[in-house]
């Protein structure tokens, strides 16, 4: 009788955790991480210097145009599900003139 009530808390307790992890999914996140302060700080006229000091190392920047910095962030579920971000910040004349979302870029 002890064995058979040790066996049915055993497999209960299988069960308890293994449903934990189907509330819970973690999100990994890849590239840079950009937080809503940093995001804020960004204004038209700072110079190239005071954006990678805000927001440190751009992802992309050389690759497609030296006057725009692309800042890519990939959270991956543990589901597989990819959302992809990606912040960019053009310059002119070593200046900011646009900043934002890719899909939004605001033109301040």
């Amino acid at each position: 009788m002890r064995k058979l009530f040790l066996a049915c808390l055993t497999a209960l307790s299988v069960v308890s955790l293994s449903a934990c992890s189907i509330i819970y999914q973690p999100v990994r996140s890849e590239g840079t991480v950009l937080t809503n302060e940093q995001v804020a700080q960004i204004k038209n006229g700072l110079t190239k210097e005071q954006v990678l000091y805000i927001l440190g190392t751009p992802n992309v920047y050389k690759t497609l145009s030296e006057d725009s910095w692309y800042y890519v962030t990939r959270d991956i579920s543990t589901r597989g599900k990819v959302t992809q971000k990606i912040y960019v910040v053009t310059f002119q004349n070593n200046k900011v003139v646009s900043f934002g979302n890719l899909d939004n870029a605001a033109k301040n």
